[in-house]
């Protein structure tokens, strides 16, 4: 091998190196992203869960505080 070859062995060596890297990071750069959007999807949804269970939460409150306290009394059969 004369040293032109070896040169160009190194340079592609180090171009291979360099082209792996640029797309290690892009896949890495795509998986963050992915991970940030499905985090902050489940954000918005236990959001939207937690006040449904807060409506639900005030709504059974309301609805106990307007049945009366003692039942009926039944009124004697003639």
């Amino acid at each position: 091998m004369n040293p032109s070859e070896s040169n160009d062995a190194a340079g592609v060596t180090e171009r291979a190196i360099r082209d792996l890297t640029v797309i290690g990071r892009t896949w890495a750069r795509y998986g963050l992203t992915v991970g940030r959007m499905a985090l902050e999807t489940s954000a918005i949804t236990l959001q939207k869960t937690a006040s449904v269970l807060g409506d639900l939460s005030t709504a059974m409150k309301d609805a106990q505080s307007e049945e009366p306290k003692e039942p009926p009394r039944a009124e004697p059969r003639p």
